[in-house]
């Protein structure tokens, strides 16, 4: 349930310019000519560096499903 509710708050930060909380998205990742797995999203990805940036919403659904 709250699995949905987060997916649903983050497809709406991405595909909308105008919502309050996409600036804090990253920059969007060149295209490359390579044919891999398509992912959830079009941004780069940040580094892991602590804890604190694991809990952050925004890097959580960014490396979500990135196994």
């Amino acid at each position: 349930m709250v699995n949905d509710a987060e997916d649903k708050l983050f497809h709406k930060i991405l595909y909308d310019a105008s919502h309050v909380l996409s600036m804090l998205l990253p920059e969007r990742r060149n295209e490359l000519a390579y044919s891999l797995r398509t992912r959830r999203h079009d941004r780069t990805l940040s580094q892991r560096v602590t804890r604190l940036t694991d809990n952050n919403f925004i890097i959580r659904q960014l490396f979500k499903d990135s196994y």
